[in-house]
């Protein structure tokens, strides 16, 4: 009984970001994260609801960008590899 639910959870397949749309989004989320990041210190003249509104904003796209990746399980093995 339960070799066979170890059998079936053993897999050797391999998860890559390796479709061009993905890569596309990964590096979009990315640059989403730096120009938020340094539109905050630019707008530093502004006042500062305006510079953490722009901050929230930029963070909440790239988040959104992000989940629209859809193999997320390879990017999260990259970023535990990347982290550690």
């Amino acid at each position: 009984m339960f070799e066979s639910a170890v059998q079936k959870m053993a897999t050797t397949q391999v998860e890559t970001v390796n479709t061009g749309a993905d890569k596309a989004k990964l590096a979009a989320a990315g640059a989403l994260v730096i120009v938020a990041l340094a539109a905050f210190y630019m707008l530093g003249k502004q006042g500062a609801l305006v510079q953490w509104a722009v901050l929230l904003v930029g963070l909440a796209a790239a988040v959104g960008v992000f989940f629209c990746i859809r193999n997320r399980a390879a990017v999260d093995r990259v970023w535990k590899r990347c982290v550690a």
